[in-house]
């Protein structure tokens, strides 16, 4: 039986934990994050569990809009200089809280992810 495998996130630079324990994705506490796309601007919880495309959102995104996230507590963006590999959108970083980092795609309907260890 396959497990899940539960990232605990944290802004790259304020350092915070992302994790909302008042918030479940999954039966997990949701990656909190606040996003901008053109004037819209609303919370999203994504699930931390490594791999699921499930997210809870205050707003609904248009598949193929791209979205900035930003910090919960500091609201730093935590879009990076990468790009996507698969759809050509700019990536958003996260650090690991027991170090290496995760990397998302921005645009909506994208499930591209990465594990940097």
């Amino acid at each position: 039986m396959p497990r899940n495998i539960t990232v605990e996130l944290k802004c790259r630079y304020c350092g915070e934990s992302l994790s909302d324990d008042s918030h479940q994705v999954d039966g997990n506490p949701g990656i909190k994050l606040k996003v901008r796309s053109g004037d819209t601007n609303a919370t999203v919880w994504l699930s931390a569990i490594f791999g699921s495309n499930n997210l809870e959102s205050e707003v609904q995104f248009k598949k193929g809009e791209i979205v900035e996230f930003s910090c919960p507590n500091c609201s730093a963006p935590q879009t990076s200089s990468k790009i996507c590999d698969v759809c050509g959108a700019p990536v958003a970083l996260f650090k690991l809280s027991d170090g290496g980092k995760v990397r998302v795609c921005t645009r909506s309907g994208c499930k591209n992810i990465w594990l940097d260890l």
